[in-house]
């Protein structure tokens, strides 16, 4: 009567314990944008291989591809500072945004 009590209580720990594919998908999002946060890009997109790709998921493919623009050296900062480049008047919008700067790439 005990062994199949305690086979019971050993299989409900080992199979209770472990991470769900939801919980490892979100753990493996949220350490690749700690990584691409301090430029990490190798590492964040390493993370967000070993859960494998993520198709259904819209935030694991924006995140995707920011690991791959962080890689290619492609920021949105850098459009932070061509801001004041663009000339708001009549005719002249067009003409100032060909002076934005780009990617490495």
């Amino acid at each position: 009567m005990k062994k199949p009590t305690i086979a019971l209580c050993l299989c409900l720990l080992f199979f209770s314990c472990a991470k769900t594919d939801e919980v490892l998908v979100d753990s493996a999002k949220q350490e690749a944008k700690y990584y691409l946060t301090n430029g990490k890009c190798s590492d964040a997109k390493k993370i967000l291989d070993s859960v494998g790709y993520q198709s259904d998921d819209a935030v694991y493919i924006g995140l995707y591809a920011s690991a791959y623009g962080c890689m290619a050296g492609y920021s949105e900062l850098d459009l932070f500072a061509d801001i004041s480049t663009i000339d708001s008047a009549e005719g002249a919008m067009l003409g100032s945004l060909t002076q934005l700067s780009t990617s490495n790439e």
